[in-house]
């Protein structure tokens, strides 16, 4: 040891090539003095000596293998065995450092191990390997590990490495279908609904892709999470991604009715009458606007701008026309009933209905309208339809 110390201290004060020399004859005497294996590393670097070091390396492994600074011994001792070809002797080197976490020493044991059949260890270098690298080079490892592990039955863990990959590419079209197969398998309801959020968020995706994501999300919301309200933001989601999907905006509306969101039902249904090319599905969009403005919101202008819509669409349609009717009946806006009404009179042939309605026309003309001669006439016509109603109380005539 004292020998080995004069040498290196000697090999401190010479030229490179006699400092070398002291450096390989302290080595010999003590393979792991620290110094003198130091001071030799940096001289055969400098002076493109590096083909004397891999057996310093050895000598120094031998003598101190956990010493602080085998680590790194050993990992430049097996590169030089990789780079000489002698891949037997790089394994043997190399493959303890996996207990490390040395990302670089496992992507270089990858090949190695799966040249001699050993595709589970292959698999772990895989996932130790990618940990170091940059993301675009990650990507394609990663994709490796996952076919690796379902090889192996491990699909768990595969599931995992498919996460990260969705993590570096949100979009990554393999992982999500390998993603979205198993958790369907497993009827993992709530993991398929979060996948399919977001994968519907990725950015650059097509609209037609989004909407057909969105749409699992407001399915599964609704169908196997029973999450009403999540099933309603999908929609809403699929709806502005396509205006012109009638199924979404029925579901949405059907939902909004179930949840009582009235507020919001109007927006959809006005949207959905205003976009409706069929006149029939028109008008029925329409009539169910004006119910929820009248009967939910008390929006009685509202209802009357709808059942006016429908008016024009079926000026004939005398369903159409009563609804108008009596809207308007409700409102301050009695003088344009009364015309309505009495076409309501005249066209029904149900006598009960009649007298209702004739009730109704002179009601309106004496406590509403202050017409009293027209009222005198309403019940007039009334009595002379049934002499039954004799006792009912007759508006009076009007005096001059």
């Amino acid at each position: 040891s004292r020998a080995a110390d004069l040498m290196y201290q000697l090999a401190q004060g010479v030229p490179p090539e006699h400092a070398m020399a002291y450096c390989e004859t302290a080595l010999d005497a003590v393979p792991a003095h620290d110094g003198a294996l130091e001071l030799l590393e940096h001289l055969a670097r400098e002076q493109v000596r590096e083909d004397l070091l891999p057996i310093r390396w050895v000598g120094y492994l031998q003598a101190a293998p956990d010493a602080p600074g085998a680590p790194a011994r050993r990992k430049q001792l097996g590169f030089a065995y990789l780079e000489a070809g002698q891949e037997d002797d790089a394994l043997v080197c190399l493959e303890p450092m996996l207990d490390l976490g040395d990302a670089e020493v496992a992507e270089a044991l990858i090949e190695l191990l799966r040249a001699r059949g050993r595709d589970e260890d292959a698999t772990r270098a895989l996932g130790i390997a990618v940990s170091g690298l940059p993301p675009e080079r990650r990507l394609p490892r990663l994709r490796d590990i996952v076919e690796a592990l379902v090889k192996t039955g491990d699909v768990d863990s595969a599931m995992q490495r498919a996460h990260e990959i969705l993590a570096i590419e949100p979009g990554d079209p393999e992982a999500l279908g390998f993603l979205e197969t198993e958790y369907r398998k497993r009827n993992d309801d709530h993991s398929l609904r979060d996948l399919m959020m977001e994968a519907s968020r990725v950015p650059g995706v097509s609209p037609e892709v989004r909407r057909r994501r969105l749409t699992d999300v407001a399915v599964l919301s609704e169908e196997k999470l029973e999450d009403i309200l999540g099933a309603i933001g999908a929609w809403r989601a699929v709806v502005a991604v396509d205006p012109t999907d009638t199924d979404a905006q029925k579901s949405l509306a059907r939902l909004l009715e179930q949840t009582e969101q009235w507020d919001e039902l109007v927006q959809v249904l006005d949207r959905q009458a205003i976009t409706e090319t069929d006149p029939d599905a028109k008008v029925a969009f329409l009539l169910k606007l004006a119910s929820v403005h009248r009967d939910q919101r008390e929006d009685f202008d509202a209802a009357l701008g709808a059942l006016r819509a429908v008016r024009q669409l079926r000026p004939k349609d005398q369903d159409a026309r009563n609804a108008l009717c009596d809207a308007l009946l409700l409102t301050e806006d009695v003088r344009e009933a009364v015309p309505l009404l009495q076409e309501r009179i005249e066209d029904t042939s149900d006598q009960q209905e009649r007298i209702r309605l004739l009730e109704m026309l002179a009601s309106t003309f004496e406590a509403r309208l202050g017409a009293h001669e027209r009222a005198f006439a309403a019940s007039t016509q009334l009595l002379d339809d049934d002499l039954s109603l004799i006792h009912i109380r007759r508006c009076p005539r009007p005096t001059l």
